[in-house]
């Protein structure tokens, strides 16, 4: 390619000359002699100059330090990467934490106290609808800080796994020890990401929480319904729920998704649907139900997290 450019220009430069000289010889050079001479010297300079571009390239990879090799690198194989391909973040999985505050839940935690709130960090599904999220429950009477890892079949609704980390346990607890998710994520994180991928959990797919009671599928919109059975307590003066069921509803069916009964001591005062995790093959949903329950010396409540789910049909 090159030698063929290289021969072109030459040709070029001989045609030039022959009009120069074929001026000189009809004695007009007074008059064309400067505008051919001009054509010759442009002719000849870029004839000359080296194609930058190329030159560029070459100078930009040879002069490139071993970190931006790898940069250059990295980017090529990520813009190759199949589109189930997901690139965690560099905080991953603290920064998928959601605080489940009084934003959420509208219905429940209206006394002039509140709630004490969990926080649940979605880590992702995979295709035969098992989702597996970190649960943080709130330190109510004590500072024992607890995280619970979680996966959990969507069809079934059954816990698949469900390990419990408590600082109080573990063994160089101590009590002037801060516990906190980044010091307990980075001593299990071995363990719980052998579990994703045994399970072949997708980290980060389908993540985002979606803050309604209603969904749409196949043209078909269904909305997440709960009902509440309460009895009253004599020995606390109120009533607390005692069993909870899960439905969902269309126009043309009413299908019954989960039920969960409490147990004597969880004292649920009430529960409100908050919204739901999709998976990413749109086949599953996970929904997410607040509990409002009684504090343990009383007020401020707590507010617990139930999830509960089923396959998109």
């Amino acid at each position: 390619m090159m030698l063929a450019m290289y021969v072109t220009h030459m040709l070029f430069e001989l045609l030039a000359i022959s009009y120069i000289f074929s001026n000189l010889a009809k004695k007009k050079m007074q008059y064309q002699l400067y505008p051919s001479l001009l054509i010759l010297f442009a002719i000849i300079a870029g004839c000359n100059t080296p194609p930058q571009q190329e030159e560029a390239k070459v100078v930009a990879l040879d002069t490139l330090s071993p970190n931006s090799t790898t940069t250059v690198q990295a980017e090529t194989a990520s813009r190759s990467m199949p589109p189930d391909t997901i690139v965690l973040p560099d905080h991953w999985p603290i920064d998928q934490g959601i605080v489940f505050e009084s934003k959420y839940v509208s219905e429940l935690c209206t006394n002039k106290w509140g709630c004490l709130y969990p926080v649940l960090y979605p880590l992702g599904w995979s295709e035969d609808g098992k989702f597996a999220y970190l649960l943080a429950p709130p330190n109510e009477a004590v500072n024992d800080y607890r995280l619970t890892f979680v996966i959990q079949d969507m069809t079934t609704n059954r816990l698949l796994v469900e390990q419990l980390f408590k600082a109080s346990n573990a063994p160089d607890f101590r009590e002037d020890h801060n516990y906190d998710f980044s010091n307990v994520w980075r001593t299990q994180q071995p363990q719980w990401e052998q579990l994703l991928n045994d399970h072949d959990i997708q980290k980060q797919v389908g993540t985002g929480f979606v803050k309604d009671h209603q969904y749409a599928s196949n043209d078909t919109t269904f909305y997440v319904n709960i009902t509440n059975e309460a009895a009253f307590d004599e020995m606390w003066g109120q009533s607390f729920l005692k069993r909870l069921t899960m439905e969902w509803v269309s126009k043309a069916e009413k299908k019954r998704i989960a039920t969960h009964s409490f147990g004597r001591y969880d004292h649920v005062l009430a529960a409100q649907v908050i919204g739901f995790f999709r998976s990413p093959t749109d086949t599953h949903i996970a929904v997410l139900i607040g509990l409002e329950k009684r504090g343990y010396e009383g007020p401020p409540n707590v507010l617990a997290l139930y999830l509960a789910g089923g396959a998109v049909e």
